[in-house]
């Protein structure tokens, strides 16, 4: 006899896609900020980044 202790991936999904519209609107806002932090600092380093002098 199997027994399924996990359910399918299509159910994690929905599961986890059902959290994400539960977001309380401070949490989506930090959410949001950290993203625009990442990119900022990325888009610095990209900018400032030089080629190694030998």
């Amino acid at each position: 006899m199997i027994v399924k202790l996990m359910g399918s991936n299509k159910d994690l999904h929905r599961q986890a896609k059902n959290n994400n519209n539960k977001l309380t609107p401070n949490r989506s806002l930090k959410e949001t900020r950290s993203r625009l932090y990442i990119i900022r600092r990325c888009l610095v380093m990209l900018l400032c980044w030089r080629e190694p002098r030998d």
